[in-house]
């Protein structure tokens, strides 16, 4: 290979890394679900069962699988005493207002190790529904819907799995269950995407150096004939 185009092939390949993120794709709804009716070890889960087959005949029970997802995924009302204490009962309190209506919708979560958890979140409605937010269990309000949660949220990652409804803040029942990513932020952090980049480019300037160098040097370059013969 040419040694004088070696830096462009690292700055190539210092440019691929700074880009680099989860090319997984999604787990449809039905093997997300799937995964945690079998399972025995959901965090906050509320269904109960010693083993797989415990856990599936339970859920046979009380329905269809698309009514055991439906009636998990729902909105269900949540008065003031429901609701749990400062910063949740605070930001659903404050946007809520007078005559405002307050809901509680599990998600299902699959994290990035494998780890599978039910969490709860908050939704809080003006009066009439007008507006409506969604609160997390630390209390941070999202008024974009999933979208705003999915963009800012600081409990999920970009490589974790949500199962959800599309319309999370919506309480008619409407819309789709889904399953999307946790976070549409990127998993590099702007300071090693940063140190990434400056590391590239010591990289380059080296190998530049060291290849001039060795151009230089070398006495079969065109540009370095090398001493010129004894006269005789």
């Amino acid at each position: 290979m040419d040694v004088r185009r070696r830096p462009w092939i690292l700055l190539a390949l210092a440019l691929a890394l700074t880009g680099c993120g989860s090319a997984t794709p999604p787990p449809s709804v039905s093997a997300l679900f799937g995964e945690y009716a079998r399972s025995t070890a959901v965090k906050g889960d509320k269904f109960r069962g010693e083993t797989s087959e415990d856990r599936l005949a339970q859920f046979a029970s009380e329905g269809t699988p698309d009514q055991v997802l439906e009636a998990m995924m729902a909105a269900r009302p949540c008065d003031h005493d429901c609701l749990p204490d400062s910063p949740v009962k605070d930001t659903v309190t404050s946007f809520a207002s007078a005559g405002g209506e307050s809901f509680k919708r599990d998600i299902l979560v699959k994290r990035h190790d494998g780890r599978l958890e039910l969490m709860t979140l908050y939704i809080a409605h003006t009066a009439g529904g007008k507006n409506a937010a969604l609160i997390d269990p630390g209390g941070r309000h999202y008024t974009g819907g999933l979208n705003d949660f999915r963009e800012n949220n600081e409990l999920l990652g970009s490589e974790d799995w949500i199962l959800t409804h599309d319309d999370i803040t919506g309480t008619s029942g409407k819309g789709k269950v889904v399953v999307v990513s946790g976070s549409t932020r990127s998993p590099w952090s702007p300071g090693l995407i940063a140190l990434l980049g400056l590391g590239g480019v010591a990289l380059i300037i080296g190998v530049t150096y060291l290849s001039r160098a060795s151009r230089d040097d070398s006495p079969f370059d065109q540009d370095n004939p090398g001493p010129a013969p004894d006269s005789q």
